[in-house]
């Protein structure tokens, strides 16, 4: 008598084969991007990662020395928006105090002032990202 198996594709063995694959390649794009970024603080180390700190980073110090970075990128950003904002109501006052103008032009002179000024975008990059992806959308033919 022989015995053979018949091979069945039902879904649950199929989920079964495909998901420890799927986990398997899931963790593997973790890795490599924990490396690049462990690279990049390497070779950044002196600005970002204290001293005495060991070469050999875990997956938390990585993760946690990237956190720092970003928090630190960010930060300034914020003060830069701010220091514009005060700037400008500073020259306000400015010209509400300087007593050789009339009112009306006073008012002309804010409004043309303020009017074009160029307000500080510290996140530029991601306006023009968006803009982008939305002309990257335009030109692409879809049939649907």
């Amino acid at each position: 008598m022989c015995t053979t198996k018949i091979v069945r594709n039902m879904p649950s063995e199929s989920r079964k084969i495909r998901k420890p694959l799927m986990e398997k390649k899931r963790r593997a794009r973790i890795n490599d991007c924990l490396e690049e970024l462990k690279k990049m603080l390497l070779q950044n180390k002196g600005e970002h990662l204290p001293e005495g700190r060991p070469t050999k980073l875990e997956k938390a110090d990585i993760l946690e020395q990237t956190v720092n970075f970003m928090r630190k990128l960010v930060n300034p950003a914020k003060g830069y928006s701010q220091g514009f904002a005060d700037a400008e109501e500073r020259a306000k006052s400015m010209i509400d105090a300087y007593e050789n103008l009339s009112p009306p032009e006073k008012i002309r002179l804010s409004s043309y002032l303020f009017s074009n000024s160029q307000k500080p975008n510290t996140f530029l990059y991601l306006e023009r990202y968006t803009s982008d992806k939305e002309n990257i959308n335009e030109i692409v033919w879809r049939p649907w």
